[in-house]
């Protein structure tokens, strides 16, 4: 059914008044449409938006909160947002597009996702005064075990990075005290309640107090590398 929506006069055209019903729908829709072009220009030339950034408390802390702090000095009208999580969930958040892109312990198992390094990273095992005597000799793995093993929860990558660590060495890691944060693994060690593997960036203050010590160890151990994951969307609501 064909409907006229204007009328031509001598002096010029005039809605007529179905076209008067559905002007206010139009309008609305040209508005929406100069809005995502107007967002997407901003994103483009970095004066408008949102951004938010997923990754663990630690890395946010240690590595990537001075690089936000310089972005927004630069681009103050860009929002930021963090969220917390462990490497599998911050996967689970980038798929789900709760987040735009997160910081993550590689490798991660990961579909549909650009995958690039950041930075890299030492472990090392420490002590408290306490327990000063197993340091100032290389250690066997086995030999850490005679102590209590205070990790990070089992979930966590750097937990893992210690479990595949023994298990090349045929040994079996359970950890004895399991903690929710850097902070609280570092007052373990200090009451010298065992014996802790951590980041090394996490602990470098302690370690040059000497409230920490070092452990040598015989076996090697590896760097790892924290990740950038990225996902790809924008969406523009109206």
């Amino acid at each position: 059914m064909e409907v006229q929506l204007f009328a031509r006069h001598a002096k010029g055209v005039e809605l007529t008044r179905e076209g008067e019903t559905i002007f206010p729908y139009i309008q609305q829709a040209l508005g929406c449409i100069d809005k995502a072009e107007q967002l997407l220009q901003e994103l483009k030339q970095l004066e408008g938006g949102r951004v938010t950034i997923g990754g663990s408390d630690s890395t946010f802390k240690y590595f990537v909160l001075p690089s936000i702090q310089r972005f927004q000095a630069r681009y103050p009208n860009i929002h930021i947002r963090l969220q917390h999580g462990s490497t599998p969930q911050i996967t689970e958040k980038l798929d789900n597009s709760s987040i735009d892109f997160g910081f993550v312990h590689l490798p991660v198992q990961a579909r549909h996702v650009e995958i690039q390094p950041f930075l890299t990273i030492s472990s090392l095992f420490v002590v408290g005064e306490q327990n000063r005597e197993l340091a100032g000799r290389p250690l066997l793995l086995e030999e850490v075990l005679d102590y209590p093993l205070i990790t990070f929860s089992e979930s966590s990558s750097s937990t893992q990075f210690l479990q595949r660590l023994f298990e090349r060495q045929g040994l079996h890691v359970q950890p004895d005290i399991e903690v929710g944060s850097v902070e609280l693994l570092i007052e373990c060690v200090k009451l010298g309640m065992g014996v802790a593997f951590v980041t090394k960036d996490f602990v470098l203050r302690e370690l040059k107090k000497g409230e920490l010590i070092p452990l040598e160890m015989k076996e090697p151990i590896e760097q790892r590398t924290i990740g950038i994951v990225k996902g790809a969307a924008v969406i523009v609501s109206c």
